[in-house]
């Protein structure tokens, strides 16, 4: 097979952090930025002139008026200030947060301006395929593994207002095993463990390979809404505990946006020495003058922590379950993203898993970008290696997809149309009947989650057909084409090539070609 020229990358977009690397020369290669960082801090600061600052630049300014400082951005994808995300951070963060009127999704205000999460995004994938200094003809992008199909489309949209090319997206935890397979000879039949947890969210993946190019996903786990943030949270709050016994409650509510960065900072940062030191001062000083310092132990920190190491070691034992492995099938555990490092984590899969099974050589803020790019590299046909040309993969969606149609009583249900751990590349059929004579249209509510009842899954969109031929009830029907697409995303059509298909929300936005 002849390579073809070109420039082709892989971009994990973190919650925290991001990171871009390319395929040249028939290596990968993670790119730094001016300031040699190979890792790109996902903050954008919003200047009154309006001109966007990415990174660590943004970072800096963000200590002097962080009200204009937006992070946490992928948390924020699709997400409704009615979410519990929402609620939970809003006293947290310093940037303001407007419900979007039509869609009830959260947007960054300053200055009276709107600023979708998805147009933040495209400054930090600008200023990543930036580093590369050329054009880059595709990118293949990752995503959580329990990313919804909105927020597959968000991500999406950030691409296309960044003006890149999105030849797939993968999920992070399959590109970390591709990566891993770089530097370790997988045997036929192993399976690996991977525990991606990183700012924002929180997966497992069980991965088979059936040679050492084919990743065969088995089992997917996790939390979308738990990562470090929420380590960071429980310090934080331990912070304002300390903070109201000297300062008093109603004060702490008048903290301005400056102290409230600071604390979230000094928060971060005390969770990072932990992993570590066995102890962190905290300068409380700074925040309030009437404060003094204190000192967080690691033993505190992790008592402080025992409801999310619970709900983490729930999420494993779930995972197993699922299809009934055993501690003993797994041949190695990967530990991908930054709040992976922390010891409790360590120290919690020794529970299950022998040590010696444990990655040590991987870099865990790196390892998502260079398996995407591995997958680049095939899809841009950069290689002439059986490694690149052959890597094959089957992801799987982690959550239900699914129709709303009433019973037999008239209560609305949750029909399933794809369970949860579907192989991508999958289609399924409904047929659908009209109900009334000379009916028109039809139209149809999709839904999306982990449960059974319609009511605790996401509405994500409506289907409706439209120009039906006038015929009684009941004699015309057609057949809907449900598709899981290579990204994971729902895709709809008819076999009747006369009815109009149109959807109320974006649902089978596609990546450029």
């Amino acid at each position: 097979m002849s390579k073809k020229t070109g420039i082709f990358a892989g971009i994990d977009l973190g919650t925290n952090n991001s990171c871009i690397a390319i395929y040249k020369y028939e290596k990968t290669e993670v790119l730094a930025g001016a300031d040699g960082s190979r890792i790109t801090p996902s903050y954008v600061y919003i200047g009154e002139d309006g001109v966007p600052h990415v990174g660590k630049s943004a970072k800096n300014y963000g200590h002097k008026k962080p009200e204009r400082l937006f992070y946490d951005t992928k948390r924020l994808f699709a997400a409704k200030t009615s979410d519990q995300i929402c609620k939970k951070y809003k006293n947290q963060w310093t940037f303001d947060i407007k419900r979007d009127a039509e869609t009830g999704y959260c947007n960054y205000n300053i200055d009276g301006k709107i600023y979708t999460p998805e147009e933040i995004s495209s400054e930090v994938l600008k200023k990543l395929v930036g580093y590369v200094g050329e054009k880059v003809d595709g990118v293949v992008l990752t995503v959580p593994a329990f990313f919804s199909t909105e927020q597959k489309n968000k991500i999406l949209e950030a691409a296309e207002s960044a003006n890149i090319n999105v030849l797939q997206l993968i999920c992070e935890p399959t590109a970390a095993a591709i990566a891993y397979g770089m530097e370790h000879s997988y045997i036929n039949g192993e399976m690996l463990f991977v525990f991606d947890m990183g700012g924002g969210t929180f997966d497992i993946t069980i991965i088979k390979i059936l040679n050492s190019k084919d990743f065969e996903v088995v089992v997917l786990g996790g939390d979308s809404h738990l990562g470090g943030r929420d380590f960071d949270g429980v310090i934080i709050d331990w912070i304002y505990k300390k903070l109201e016994d000297v300062v008093g409650k109603n004060n702490l509510k008048k903290l301005v946006p400056r102290k409230k960065y600071k604390i979230m900072e000094m928060a971060k940062e005390a969770k990072e020495a932990l992993s570590q030191a066995e102890d962190a001062v905290l300068q409380l000083s700074e925040v309030h003058s009437d404060a003094s310092d204190v000192t967080l132990t690691r033993s505190e920190f992790e008592e402080l922590s025992k409801g999310l190491v619970a709900k983490v070691k729930e999420c494993i034992e779930n995972t197993l379950k699922c299809k009934a492995l055993n501690q003993q099938e797994i041949n190695h555990v990967l530990f991908v993203g930054g709040a992976s490092k922390m010891p409790m984590i360590s120290k919690l899969l020794k529970e299950f898993f022998n040590e010696a099974k444990f990655s040590k050589t991987v870099n865990a803020e790196e390892i998502v970008a260079l398996g995407a790019t591995r997958l680049a590299a095939k899809l841009g046909k950069q290689s002439t290696r059986s490694d690149i040309t052959d890597l094959n993969y089957r992801d799987k969606i982690s959550l239900k997809v699914g129709i709303e149609y009433a019973d037999k009583n008239g209560e609305s249900m949750f029909k399933k149309v794809f369970d949860n751990n579907t192989s991508y590349n999958q289609e399924q059929v409904i047929n659908m009947k009209t109900t009334q004579d000379n009916q028109k249209e039809c139209e149809i509510a999709l839904y999306e989650g982990l449960y059974d009842e319609l009511e605790k899954n996401a509405h994500i969109g409506s289907l409706k057909l439209m120009n039906l031929p006038p015929k009684k009830a009941g004699e015309y029907n057609v057949d809907v084409i449900l598709t899981i697409d290579k990204n994971g995303i729902l895709e709809v059509k008819t076999n009747d090539l006369n009815v109009a298909v149109k959807y109320k929300t974006q649902l089978s936005r596609k990546p450029k070609n």
